[in-house]
């Protein structure tokens, strides 16, 4: 099963329809979609998906102009008890299954109000450390000179804390100590926020996972795609 997750950016706008392009040339099973706004874009998106086969569909609601997130899946998903935090993050988790997967999508905010929702989601990965799970979307961090040149990240080290209950950067599995960047500021300073971290059992499951440049590169957002694929079991 492969799940790929993009940020469309401010909800894509007049851009759907490259934004619909770039997700049905990552050939995903699960799309996980991030900056979606429940708006007439939104609509749009959630149709054009659909006629792709993407029929099982859920999403945040938050107000038109908030950037949320969407879940769209070629196979039946089941959605899972919302995670509990305050109600103005409810719109940034959103937690489902895919086959046997359990997978927590995420849109992170900025700077110091990231805490609660690495918290919120910490109480997750805790409770779904011992099943196969993904943790996945955009969280706005990451490693100090490594998934950025300096040292500007906001709540990098919450990234260790996650590692030390088990949960494994799934990209880095991969590709090492190797930089590759996902978005990039307008000064042209590159960074990796957008990141898909797995439980210990799925460890030996995941088969590869990279980024798809093109969405960026191209103009369709101003992110890369990362694209996570994992062995499943069928049950859903």
């Amino acid at each position: 099963m492969r799940v790929s997750t993009l940020n469309i950016r401010h909800g894509g706008g007049n851009r759907v329809d490259a934004i619909v392009a770039s997700l049905a040339r990552s050939a995903a099973h699960v799309l996980i979609v991030t900056e979606y706004r429940n708006n007439g874009s939104g609509s749009r998106l959630r149709q054009e998906l659909t006629q792709l086969g993407y029929a099982h569909q859920t999403h945040t609601s938050p107000a038109p102009s908030i950037n949320g997130l969407l879940v769209a899946s070629m196979n039946p998903i089941r959605e899972l008890p919302r995670v509990s935090i305050k109600a103005e993050h409810l719109h940034r988790l959103l937690a489902f299954q895919a086959e046997d997967i359990y997978i927590l999508a995420t849109y992170f905010p900025q700077k110091e109000r990231k805490y609660p929702v690495f918290e919120a989601s910490m109480t997750w990965l805790l409770e779904k450390t011992a099943c196969p799970a993904l943790f996945i979307g955009d969280l706005n961090t990451g490693r100090h000179r490594l998934d950025e040149v300096g040292t500007t990240f906001v709540a990098a080290e919450c990234l260790d804390h996650i590692e030390s209950i088990g949960w494994f950067d799934a990209w880095r599995l991969h590709h090492a100590a190797t930089r590759e960047f996902s978005w990039f500021s307008n000064s042209g300073n590159g960074f990796r926020v957008d990141h898909a971290f797995g439980s210990p059992p799925i460890r030996s499951r995941i088969s590869g996972a990279w980024y798809d440049q093109r969405p960026r590169t191209e103009g369709a957002t101003d992110h890369a795609m990362l694209n996570v694929d994992v062995d499943v079991d069928q049950v859903l």
